[in-house]
């Protein structure tokens, strides 16, 4: 099944633990799961073994803000 943006998946995070969320952005080796609260990293092969496929074209933030403290 073809993974997109706005679907809800179940699957092991990078930390090994079993994550359920609204997939927020497909990167080049992970996938941002959204919870409630929180944003939690599932690698995409983590996903394949589960039979999700990507397509070639990466979506999502391209970097990330970091706030100052100065």
């Amino acid at each position: 099944m073809l993974l997109t943006t706005g679907q809800e998946i179940s699957a092991t995070n990078v930390h090994g633990e079993q994550v359920t969320g609204i997939v927020t952005a497909i990167l080049k080796n992970t996938v941002i799961v959204s919870q409630s609260f929180t944003n939690e990293l599932v690698p995409k092969e983590i996903l394949k073994t589960q039979g999700y496929t990507f397509t070639n074209k990466n979506t999502g933030p391209k970097a990330i803000n970091v706030r100052s403290t100065k």
